[in-house]
């Protein structure tokens, strides 16, 4: 955003939001209907960003009547935290009203620092407002992303907006660079002075606009070619030898990003060779001939044959690879519930804008564990309730609780130490030879007792617990013909051919801590509990502890409080610590 006299806003005093007229103004010539991307290296509140789907809209007016188009997808970064919260908060809209936008609005705010930020996205628009305090470094720093050299020759229109004194007083190395880099791309710029006068945030200081198109055909030829053909003058033949190289030992996050990269510059390496490759091997000795005998494609089907390779889609299905397995990745879903879990999954797709980088990885963290006190108290009531009432109507299930007349309720109950949940396809693949069950599908019943139990027992970053993998104890006990008492963490079970999986609690510490917990949150034990000694309680505050558990097991837990009555999750920063 624009800058130049403080600002007493909490947006910062470089905040300088573009007038909409302005922006409509330096946008007027810009050939919408061949921007399919744009970004905003400052977005600020999204000012230019909704001029840009201002000029969308309206560029498709003919002949007085509106066509139906595609607004651009826009990718934004933003330094100001404030300013980041405004932005992932703000409605775009579906749809413009005149429902001739024929998909949803697309902003996607893909990094903080914008002179730190790398990508691999190709942008059509690169339209800024920076700062003012390094307008210069900003610019310089679009020019290099529009310079990149893009291998489906696609060129980027640059759009910025300085302080006119950037252009006019080039007295610091980085803006005499600016200003031969200008002159290079063949830039023009024009000058205003009164362009945030009636502004939101008004100053009188002269601005330039910077305009500029870079062109990114890249037509080198393919060196494969190159070197054969040096191959047969020279009879000569030098073999290279290229192998995987070692992720370097660090934090688990900076190796995927690496991985990341690596398989990214792979491919995009690849497509170039393949393209450049093509015309010398067609299908025909004709001069134009039909198609290459070889082909390179991307998950197309047998409709797509011989289209372009979208380099777009290649990047998109690799991040795609990536966030999936970075969801499987231990280190990074050890603390989240199977429903956070099962919601990452189910939003993989928006996620397919974003590069798999050490920043958003960390994002995503925050956004997860910010959500995670709420998950886990969920999950723990949920797995309350499965081992409790859920199953209480059947037959072999109906001991599973323990009845009470609890606080101002006559249907409360706590879970017993042997409880007994319905496991009907652990034996689906039974051979009737011997006891070998599905690992897989036991440990799919239990893993959420299990996790829920972790958190409650304060273990679930313990190196130990880590370290422990219920899958494998299960798969061992299975190949060795064993179903029963078979020892798990917390507890030790028995599975059996008629569906049913039988369950001992073998830390009873942390059974009373989930019996504790779900009986608080359901309102049905007092206030008082925890608080008060059982000598101070009302008779009847006593009544209700005397079914519960009686007297001397609650001067138990009142010796241990800190434990039994802890919250079940850490702060987030240090699960987010943990896991790094």
């Amino acid at each position: 955003m624009f800058h130049a006299t403080p600002s007493p806003v909490s947006y910062g005093p470089e905040f300088y939001p573009t007038p909409a007229d302005f922006a409509d103004e330096i946008l007027a010539d810009i050939d919408m209907s061949k921007i399919k991307s744009v970004l905003e290296p400052s977005a600020g509140r999204g000012d230019l960003i909704e001029a840009v789907f201002r000029r969308a809209k309206k560029g498709t007016v003919f002949n007085g009547r509106h066509l139906s188009y595609d607004p651009p997808s826009v990718d934004c970064c933003e330094i100001n935290e404030s300013l980041r919260s405004l932005l992932i908060g703000k409605d775009w809209g579906e749809a413009d009203e005149s429902s001739y936008c024929s998909k949803p609005r697309e902003v996607h705010l893909i990094h903080n620092d914008f002179l730190t930020f790398r990508t691999y996205t190709h942008y059509d628009l690169i339209l800024m407002n920076p700062p003012f305090s390094n307008g210069d470094a900003h610019l310089l720093k679009a020019l290099e992303l529009a310079a990149k050299p893009d291998i489906e020759g696609r060129g980027t229109a640059v759009i910025c907006i300085l302080n006119a004194e950037t252009i006019r007083n080039p007295y610091t190395v980085s803006r005499k660079t600016l200003l031969k880099k200008l002159d290079e791309y063949g830039a023009t710029i024009t000058y205003h002075s009164n362009a945030f006068s009636d502004a939101d945030r008004k100053t009188d200081v002269e601005i330039a606009v910077i305009r500029t198109y870079i062109e990114n055909h890249d037509e080198s030829p393919s060196f494969i070619w190159e070197e054969v053909k040096n191959e047969m003058q020279t009879e000569q033949y030098q073999e290279e030898t290229y192998g995987p190289t070692a992720i370097v030992p660090g934090d688990w996050r900076r190796q995927i990003e690496q991985s990341y990269r690596m398989e990214i510059n792979a491919g995009l390496r690849l497509i170039k060779e393949y393209r450049s490759l093509s015309p010398y091997i067609k299908d025909s000795l004709e001069k134009d001939g039909n198609f290459p005998i070889l082909t390179l494609e991307i998950n197309t089907s047998r409709y797509d044959k011989h289209k372009p390779l979208s380099v777009d889609k290649y990047v998109r299905l690799v991040r795609r690879k990536y966030w999936t397995g970075l969801f499987n990745n231990r280190n990074f879903n050890a603390n989240l519930t199977s429903d956070l879990q099962d919601e990452m999954q189910n939003n993989i797709t928006n996620l397919l804008s974003f590069d798999v980088t050490v920043h958003n990885i960390i994002t995503l963290q925050q956004q997860l564990l910010a959500k995670l006190n709420t998950s886990v108290e969920q999950q723990i009531l949920k797995i309350f309730d499965k081992l409790s009432v859920e199953h209480s109507w059947n037959t072999d299930s109906s001991n599973n609780i323990h009845y009470y007349n609890g606080w101002a309720t006559n249907k409360a109950w706590k879970i017993n130490k042997k409880v007994i949940i319905p496991a009907y396809d652990v034996f689906s693949m039974y051979t009737g030879r011997d006891e070998s069950f599905s690992s897989y599908k036991a440990a799919d019943c239990l893993c959420d007792l299990e996790k829920v139990l972790a958190y409650l027992d304060g273990n679930l970053n313990d190196p130990d617990y880590s370290d422990y993998q219920m899958g494998r104890v299960l798969s061992n006990y299975s190949r060795n013909g064993v179903s029963r008492n078979i020892p798990l963490r917390y507890f030790k079970v028995t599975f059996y051919k008629k569906g049913t999986c039988h369950i001992e609690f073998t830390n009873q510490k942390v059974l009373d801590k989930l019996n504790i917990f779900g009986s608080q949150k359901k309102g049905w034990l007092p206030p008082s509990y925890g608080k008060k000694t059982y000598a101070d309680m009302e008779e009847a505050e006593k009544k209700v502890v005397d079914e519960f558990q009686g007297a001397e097991s609650y001067e138990a837990i009142l010796r241990d409080v800190g434990y039994y009555l802890a919250s079940p999750v850490p702060a987030p920063q240090s699960l987010l610590t943990a896991a790094g």
